[in-house]
This record gives structure tokens, C-alpha cells and sequence, in this order.
């Protein structure tokens, strides 16, 4: 019974730590999160001018594209448009999810307000978490601790495989001729984070990392033409 009971306090024990320091996070990410980038600035990081002609930098994209293990699903050279799509297990760049526009004008006693409510909802979490335990439950979590490592260990093993999370993009390159020996392209990327069926994260990719190394492999991958 001992056994058990310090078990259980240890488990109530790790998720007042676990609340306290995403309530931590919260408030660091509420005060110091970084504004989205306008459609200008996003643009800029987007696009290069490629010194080389249309045709070597639409073959030398497509080969880039291939070494970052994407799979080129459309291409047109005539309209420029080359789409490209991955899977996979790490991310490849932050996905930006789409945000209701707030007014800037919000006075900032509402905000403090908002972020205090959150506070006092997650202090009576943690009060009820660390006050709740009641030594007339034991019996029945043994059972269910009992019932969960016996009957159903392999279909919890597989639900949880079922839910592994993957990282989905899909690329578009824009390319436009601006002469013979001058090309200007366009790099935009957008990401899904995938939890078997569900998405919980999808939007545009704007990780600056990213884009740097795609037109670094380009300018690689033109000079090795």
C-alpha cells in the first residue's frame, strides 16, 4: 500500500512540476514571442536573382530538391512552377500557424488580466492535483493499474504507434526569366505537423535557416553544372 501511495504522490508530484513550468513557458512566450513577418519581409527571404539562365536553374532546382529528399510531384517549364512535397520524422523549419489578427490598439491592463486568469486557473489545477489524494481510491487504481499492464499492453503499444508524429511540407518554386543570364526564384514552403490522423499544426514555413541553405545547395548544385 505504501508502494502505491508514494507512486501516486510521486505522479500528482511530477505534474505540478510539469503545469508549473509550462505555465513558465507560457508567460516567457507571451512576452517575448517574435511579431510574424509581413508579406514583404517574407517575400525578400524568399526570393534570390540567380545569375544563370531559366533552364539551368530549373534542372539545377529540381536536383536540389532531390537531395533534400523531396519528391517532385508537378513541373511546368513553361509557366516556372516546380512542386515538391516530404514526409518526415524531424522538422525541417518552424511552422507558422496562422493567427487571428489582434487589435493593436488591446489596452495593456486587458492583456494582464487575461494572462492572470490562465495563472489563477492553473494554480487551482495544481490545488487539486496536490489535495486530491484520497486513500478510498487505492483499491480501485490498483485495479486499473492492473488492468492496464495485463489485458491491453499490446493495443497500447500500437495506439501509441498509431500516433507517432511526422512533419508533412510541400514546396512551390517560382522561377522567372528576367534575361539570358539572370533568373529570379521564388521559394515558398508550407509544413503540416501530423499526430496520426490529426493535424495539429499547419501553415507557412518562414524559418530563415531553411531558405539560406536551399539557395546555398542551389548555388551548389550550379556550379557543379
Amino acid at each position: 500500500m505504501n508502494l502505491f501511495y508514494n507512486r501516486k504522490h510521486n505522479v500528482h508530484t511530477n505534474l505540478a512540476r510539469l503545469l508549473s513550468a509550462y505555465l513558465i513557458l507560457f508567460l516567457i512566450g507571451c512576452s517575448s514571442a517574435p511579431p510574424p513577418l509581413s508579406v514583404a519581409e517574407a517575400r525578400s527571404m524568399q526570393t534570390r536573382i540567380i545569375k544563370a539562365d531559366y533552364n539551368k536553374v530549373m534542372k539545377a532546382s529540381v536536383n536540389v530538391l532531390q537531395d533534400l529528399n523531396y519528391t517532385v510531384d508537378e513541373i511546368s517549364d513553361i509557366i516556372g512552377i516546380i512542386i515538391a512535397s516530404r514526409v518526415s520524422e524531424k522538422p525541417q523549419g518552424e511552422i507558422n500557424e496562422e493567427e487571428t489578427v489582434v487589435d493593436e490598439g488591446t489596452p495593456i491592463w486587458m492583456k494582464v488580466l487575461g494572462i492572470t486568469l490562465i495563472t489563477a486557473i492553473v494554480v487551482g489545477i495544481l490545488f487539486l492535483i496536490l489535495g486530491g489524494d484520497d486513500d478510498d481510491d487505492d483499491d480501485d487504481d490498483d485495479d486499473d493499474f492492473d488492468h492496464r499492464h495485463s489485458g491491453n499492453g499490446t493495443t497500447i503499444i500500437r495506439e501509441s504507434r498509431s500516433r507517432h508524429k511526422v512533419y508533412k511540407y510541400r514546396i512551390t518554386i517560382n522561377l522567372d526569366s528576367i534575361n539570358e543570364q539572370e533568373t529570379k526564384v521564388r521559394v515558398s514552403l508550407q509544413g503540416q505537423q501530423m499526430r496520426g490522423d490529426d493535424i495539429e499544426r499547419t501553415g507557412a514555413v518562414n524559418d530563415p535557416e531553411f531558405f539560406q541553405r536551399f539557395f546555398a545547395n542551389l548555388d551548389k548544385s550550379l556550379f557543379l553544372e
